[in-house]
């Protein structure tokens, strides 16, 4: 009787860990996540040079890079005054991946607008490093003719200790 209940305890013990597993799967497919740090720095860089593009390859936006010295979480809030078509805007972190959510879309009226949106991006040292890049990019969705009239770059992160 013990034997056969040590069984059933333990095969509900695995389906609950498959379930637990399935579910952590499921919130990974959706590209959800977090991050967190004790924000005690603030770096941002701005552009008010118009600059335009018909690309629907993704360009750095000129001016729009940053390096900090950060651990744990970073909060690039990118700031754009645009016209003309709807553009993707991401952020590319140490040349490589870019970062959370990905490419968003920004669609200005004809005559003007502006926008704000936030990235998130988790960092840790590489080679003994704590030192990380930004770069903001963007392209046209359309193919026509997007105007970025002026932005701005904020990061908001923790002070790096390696390196820095």
């Amino acid at each position: 009787m013990l034997r056969r209940l040590g069984v059933v305890v333990g095969t509900m013990i695995a389906a609950a860990l498959l379930v637990g597993a399935g579910a952590a799967a499921s919130q990974a497919s959706l590209g959800s996540g977090s991050a967190s740090a004790n924000a005690n720095r603030q770096h941002g860089v701005w552009r008010s040079v118009q600059a335009s593009t018909d690309s629907r390859v993704f360009r750095a936006v000129p001016s729009l890079r940053a390096r900090v010295c950060a651990i744990g979480e970073v909060s690039v809030t990118v700031s754009l005054s645009g016209a003309g078509a709807p553009m993707l805007v991401q952020v590319h972190q140490d040349d490589g991946p870019v970062i959370a959510p990905g490419a968003v879309t920004f669609a200005p009226e004809a005559s003007g607008d502006s926008t704000s949106f936030t990235f998130l991006a988790r960092v840790q040292p590489f080679e003994a490093n704590d030192h990380h890049y930004f770069q903001v990019e963007w392209r046209s969705l359309t193919g026509g003719r997007a105007t970025l009239l002026a932005a701005t770059m904020n990061l908001v992160y923790q002070q790096g200790s390696h390196a820095c």
